[in-house]
C-alpha cells in the first residue's frame, strides 16, 4: 500500500513541457527605429501584417495595438552610430560631427506568431528583398542572391 506523500502526486503526474509557446499569446515588444520609419509604419503595418488582428472600430476585440514613443537620437558618421547624451538640463553634450537621426520606439501589443511577421516586414522595409536570383543562373557558382563569391554570378559575373 502506497502512502499519500507530497512527492506521489508529482511523481505520477504527467510531464509538462514548459519549452512550448503559444503562438496565440499576446505579448508586448517594443521596436526602435528611425522616426521617419516608425512614423510610417504606425499606420501602414496593420495594413501589411496580417489585417485582421489589429483593433479597429469595425474588429474592436482584436489583439493587435500599436502606440509610437520617442526614443534617443543618435548621430551617423563615419564610425558609425553613436548615442546623443544630454546633461541634466537637456542640452547635448558635444559630440562628434554627423548626421543627427531622431529615434522612435512602436510598442506593440500582438500575439506572438503576428510578431515574427512584424520582425520580417521591419527587417524588409530597413533593408529590401536580396535581388531575384536569375532562373538561368540557378544552380551555378554565385548565382544564389549573397552566396557563392567569387565572380561566379551575381553582379560581379564576368562573361
Amino acid at each position: 500500500m502506497r502512502r499519500l506523500t507530497a512527492r506521489y502526486p508529482l511523481r505520477d503526474s504527467k510531464p509538462r513541457n514548459e519549452d512550448v509557446v503559444d503562438p496565440d499569446e499576446v505579448v508586448m515588444r517594443y521596436y526602435r527605429m528611425p522616426a521617419t520609419i516608425a512614423r510610417d509604419l504606425l499606420t501602414t503595418l496593420p495594413q501589411l501584417v496580417v489585417p485582421g488582428s489589429w483593433k479597429t472600430e469595425q474588429n474592436p476585440n482584436a489583439p493587435g495595438q500599436v502606440r509610437k514613443v520617442a526614443s534617443r537620437s543618435q548621430i551617423l558618421n563615419s564610425e558609425g552610430w553613436t548615442t546623443i547624451h544630454m546633461d541634466a538640463t537637456g542640452v547635448n553634450q558635444p559630440h562628434h560631427a554627423g548626421l543627427v537621426v531622431p529615434h522612435d520606439v512602436l510598442i506593440i501589443r500582438q500575439t506572438r506568431n503576428v510578431h515574427e511577421r512584424i520582425a520580417l516586414t521591419i527587417q524588409r522595409i530597413e533593408q529590401g528583398d536580396p535581388p531575384a536570383e536569375d532562373p538561368a543562373e540557378a544552380g551555378t557558382m554565385g548565382g544564389a542572391a549573397f552566396g557563392g563569391g567569387g565572380f561566379g554570378g551575381g553582379f560581379f559575373r564576368v562573361p
